[in-house]
């Protein structure tokens, strides 16, 4: 009997029709009929007497059903299509050239096949017959996703019934979808709702009560393409925006781990995101900048040295976690270079290519050879110390430097220093008596020795004795090692004896010894919380510590506002230093087990080979360590790159429509979910490169579309069964704020955030349950510290100090937590502890407050008038008769009316 696929053809030619009797079928279709029939029996006949034969012949020994090298077998017809781990399906029906079985035994794909031989060619010539004689229908079953893989294909928009309803080629795709599953898109939004809508989603906080009324009342055709236009114009929508690629940056500000200290000057890289947001960068520019910036070259100068600024980008590659605790160096390097191979891929290209450090890919066509060529770009990073970048912006230089100057007038002679300077003074004295008065009666030790050697005015020693005994004792403490210990204590058992016979002689005092003591033996001594027999009290120690920390505070501001920032940069490479150390495929991961030497190289599975990639270099290749990172950012970039700008106008998708047209944003493999519409998804990115990488534009054809404004919730599918993940974008996708939302809309609303931009982080207060949490974790230190002003802590959430282990407890609660992996994708929990930090929380507590004295500013103290504001300034809208009638019955203060409203999911949703 023929196959489905032939009847299929039959039924949709015009050699039959259904309603014919088989008796009166032309004699054209009994041809094509027993035609076909006769071809699908020679397919199978073809593979087991001439091509099976051929291949177990010739690699049966390495891809046998047992051996399955690669997991790639030619025991049988399905298992030569569907190929191996490295490649996916070897074999495309009816396409030779692009099937890797005859790529690898032409050559084309390495390591040529046969190994060790050439296959002949009329062998080959039967192999391709073979395939291009095979239907579609001959590999189905055969699970493989390629359409990441390939470039996107224009697409003619689809025709709708529905013609009205398209306000641009986004609606087209998005009501075909709808009209086949029989469902009819939701109706507009209100102008109120979309008002808010967008203000949240493009700047992150709700529009004030006069914006509300002026874009209602605007009656113009234009009027919402003039708000989307101003709001992506407001200097928040950086902030706003920048937020989300922070997420995917693994922004962070501390190293993580155990001690979680802080790693450098990395808010220089959030404000460059903010500010290239804001400048709308083209997308192209933005991901070369972050991958390779500092690592271009000059095509004519034969000493170029590339812009310090373009440094600043990099932080890319430099927030991730970062600890070397006692790791082996060469394992903290390659874990470093194991994490950024990672993130880059996932990130720009949609793809988990970390799944192959250890072994080949499961699902993916990436092998573990593509992951250490792909890794081979990063080779030449260096993730060294900050560098000085001076500030391009005269205003924030001007602030810059007299901040630094006023911290280093204070760190040198001001009130902290002079407190603790008198505070040491009198702890050292004690510390004298108190030694003095120990060391009676005991017999002299090399501390004893150390202390009299260390005397300004010298009693009995010479000055070359000083001088070995200095030496000795520095090479000692440097190494620890036995050689120059023991060569120490020599010395020191020396002039110990000459120390005993001078005291006991009588000509010096003893206990003048421990004059020598200083300031630097009170802090050890500090140090020492919970020795026994301390010589400080606990409340000593204490006062110590806290005089010191707000020096120490001090010292950090100073450097936090200094032009250091923390890059990546390369290794200088000849003539100044040694090569590059070559790459190797660790076999199982295991930097102890190097394998192959590989060159720097793209995918296999997009670039249809494994060529070592043209790398970038200068005119008189004097800078042999520059031009990796460029040549991969660059190919990265490429408008034929197939990934690239799907994954970014995804990702724009997701934050505009609740969930992204691939929901897994950053893995666009077998993995991952398959696009309901990949038909969009690619008419989008052909356009977004077509625009120049214009992300700006990229929202104004979203937000413009019919699909975006529609309402959330859709009466010709009530009860969401026809569409129930609305995957279909039937409706507009309701969902909660993100925590920084929340928080910066609660200080918008009560009048008091602080809108200044850019500079260091600041340290919002923290419940006072977490004092010890706030310290450092090795040394004690206070790391969470005041502000330099009170109104910086009201800062937008964006600015906060991004501790990895210590997020703010009501952001935190909202899945606001410093990431440590790129996120795609945000968590959005529901929990009691949401609603206790709204309801009982210092801060939503305390901006009610100040809401409610706005709004007695306002409007007086008329109760109804009160409510009525309450209302428009909260949620943009007025109140319901019967909301009035309700919230006017309460007789409590209106600051509680005012928490109410703060806690309302009107509030905490976008509709």
């Amino acid at each position: 009997m023929p196959g489905q696929a032939t009847i299929q053809f039959l039924e949709r030619s015009t050699y039959w029709s259904p309603i014919m009797s088989r008796r009166r079928m032309r004699l054209p279709c009994l041809f094509l009929l027993a035609a076909t029939i006769t071809a699908q029996w020679a397919v199978a006949a073809d593979f087991e007497q001439t091509v099976g034969p051929i291949l177990t012949r010739n690699c049966g020994d390495c891809h046998s059903a047992k051996t399955k090298t690669s997991g790639f077998s030619v025991a049988g017809h399905a298992s030569v299509i569907a190929g191996g781990n490295k490649h996916g399906r070897a074999v495309y029906p009816g396409d030779p050239a692009h099937s890797p079985l005859v790529r690898f035994l032409k050559g084309e794909l390495q390591p040529a096949m046969p190994l060790g031989k050439t296959l002949a060619k009329a062998d080959l010539e039967q192999i391709e017959s073979w395939i291009r004689s095979l239907l579609p229908e001959d590999a189905s079953g055969l699970s493989e996703w390629r359409w990441p893989f390939e470039r996107p294909v224009g697409r003619e928009l689809p025709r709708v019934k529905n013609a009205d309803w398209v306000r641009n080629p986004i609606d087209a795709f998005i009501l075909a979808k709808l009209e086949e599953k029989g469902v009819a898109p939701a109706a507009p939004a209100s102008k109120r709702t979309l008002a808010r809508r967008l203000y949240l989603d493009l700047v992150g906080m709700p529009p004030t009560p006069q914006e509300m009324a002026q874009f209602v009342s605007d009656e113009a055709p234009q009027a919402r393409e003039s708000l989307i236009n101003r709001l992506l114009d407001d200097r928040r929508y950086g902030e706003r925006w920048g937020r989300h690629w922070l997420d995917l940056a693994r922004y962070g500000e501390t190293s993580g781990l155990e001690g979680d200290g802080a790693i450098g000057n990395v808010w220089r890289y959030r404000d460059w995101v903010i500010d290239a947001f804001n400048a709308n960068m083209p997308y192209d520019r933005f991901v070369i900048l972050q991958l390779a910036g500092g690592d271009e070259h000059s095509q004519t100068k034969n000493n170029y040295e590339p812009d310090v600024h373009g440094l600043i980008p990099t932080g890319f590659l430099r927030v991730a976690p970062w600890d070397r605790s006692n790791l082996v160096a060469a394992e903290v390097r390659q874990n470093y270079l194991s994490e950024i191979t990672a993130t880059t891929a996932s990130v720009f290209l949609g793809l988990t290519v970390g799944c192959a450090r250890c072994h080949d890919h499961k699902y993916d066509p990436i092998p573990t050879r593509d992951f250490y060529r792909f890794q081979a770009f990063f080779n030449a990073v260096q993730p060294g110390a900050p560098v000085d970048v001076p500030f391009r912006d005269k205003a924030l230089a001007a602030k810059s430097k007299e901040q630094v100057g006023a911290y280093a007038k204070r760190l040198e002679d001001g009130p902290e220093k002079r407190e603790l300077d008198a505070f040491e003074a009198q702890l050292l004295r004690k510390l004298v008596a108190a030694k003095a008065e120990r060391a009676k009666g005991k017999a002299f030790e090399t501390s004893d020795l150390r202390l009299e050697i260390k005397l300004n005015q010298q009693r009995l020693f010479t000055e070359p004795e000083q001088q070995q005994h200095a030496e000795l004792l520095a090479a000692a403490q440097r190494t620890g090692d036995p050689p120059e210990k023991k060569a120490l204590d020599a010395c020191e058992q020396t002039l110990l004896k000459k120390l005993v016979a001078g005291y006991a002689s009588g000509s010096v005092d003893s206990a003048g010894r421990f004059e020598a003591l200083t300031v630097e033996d009170v802090r050890t001594e500090v140090q020492q919380k919970y020795a026994a027999n301390s010589i400080f009290t606990l409340e000593e120690k204490n006062r110590h510590t806290e005089l010191s920390s707000s020096l120490d505070i001090l010292e950090r501001r100073k450097y936090r506002w200094s032009t250091k920032a923390l890059v990546a940069t390369n290794i200088p490479g000849p003539p100044t230093g040694p090569f590059l150390a070559p790459t190797q495929v660790l076999i199982r991961g295991d930097y102890l087990q190097p394998g192959e030497t590989v060159e720097p190289g793209f995918p296999t599975a997009i670039a249809g080979d494994a060529k070592p990639a043209a790398l970038e270099t200068d005119r008189y290749r004097q800078f042999p360590t520059r031009g990796r990172r460029l040549t991969l950012a660059k190919w990265i970039t490429s408008p034929e790159n197939p990934l690239t700008a799907r994954v970014m106008v995804n990702r724009i998708w997701q934050h505009h429509f609740g969930q992204a047209i691939v929901r897994t944003p950053s893995d666009f493999g077998k993995n991952g979910e398959r696009p309901l519409h990949p038909e969009l998804l690619d008419w989008l990115a052909i356009r977004f490169i077509e625009s120049g990488w214009d992300i700006k534009a990229m929202h104004r054809l979203m937000l413009l579309s019919n699909t975006y404004q529609q309402s959330a919730d859709n009466a010709s599918d009530p009860e969401a069964l026809k569409d129930p993940g609305n995957r279909l974008f039937s409706r507009f996708e309701r969902r909660r704020l993100e925590a920084e939302a929340i928080r910066d809309g609660i200080l918008f609303v009560s009048g008091r955030l602080n809108t200044g931009m850019g500079g260091p982080s600041v340290f919002p207060p923290l419940p006072q349950d977490l004092a010890d949490f706030a310290r450092y974790g090795r040394t004690g230190g206070v790391m969470w510290e005041p502000n330099e002003k009170e109104e910086d802590a009201r800062r937008r959430s964006v600015y906060i100090f991004q501790r990895r282990s210590l997020p703010l407890p009501l952001m935190a609660s909202f899945d606001a937590t410093p990431f440590s992996e790129s996120c795609e994708r945000r968590s959005s929990t529901t929990t009691p502890l949401q609603a206790l930090g709204m309801m009982n929380g210092t801060l939503v507590q305390e901006e009610a407050e100040h809401l409610a004295a706005r709004v007695r500013k306002e409007v007086g103290e008329e109760r109804s008038l009160q409510i009525q504001k309450v209302f428009e300034i909260v949620l943009g809208r007025l109140p319901a008769r019967g909301e009035l009638q309700r919230f006017s019955k309460f007789d409590g203060p209106l600051a509680s009316l005012c928490l109410v409203l703060l806690n309302s999911n009107e509030f905490l949703y976008l509709e």
